[in-house]
């Protein structure tokens, strides 16, 4: 009869993390149709560091202050660590928001304060940090506007 209660409790603990996981991917699947139908909105292909290749996307919305970082090349951190999303303007990073994982993809979507100099000449990061904390790692993804 345990592992009977205990499959059950299983089953319904990976069908919720499927709902979260679900309601978070609509979630930035939301942001990004809003973003693309925004006049003036802004896209840059997001390419690794250590290929040069286009792996992602990012989107501006200039006019909301929005941005959806998206793409399919980065596995999750390994323990302990997390990627991070940054914009940088004349050599000065501002973090903006940690990258989440769902469905082979990962993405962050959200308000960029406008003072984070986010616009064109700036750049889009996402690095590999400890959870720790500690200086500006190089990144692994870069976009620039």
């Amino acid at each position: 009869m345990m592992d009977l209660a205990r499959q059950r409790d299983q089953a319904t603990q990976q069908r919720d993390l499927a709902r979260g996981e679900a309601q978070q991917l609509a979630g930035v699947a939301g942001t990004l149709d809003a973003l693309l139908a925004e006049p003036g909105h802004r896209v840059a292909s997001l390419a690794s560091t250590a290929t040069g290749h286009a792996v992602g996307s990012v989107v501006w919305g200039p006019a909301s202050s929005r941005l959806a970082v998206v793409t399919g090349a980065l596995a999750a951190p390994p323990p302990g660590t997390t990627y991070r999303c940054w914009v940088e303007r004349d050599g000065v990073r501002h973090v903006i928001g940690q990258m989440e994982f769902g469905e082979g993809l990962a993405y962050w979507a959200g308000w960029v304060d406008p003072a984070s100099g986010i616009g064109p000449g700036s750049r889009i990061g996402v690095s590999l940090v400890r959870d720790a904390g500690g200086g500006a790692p190089p990144p692994v993804l870069l976009a620039s506007f």
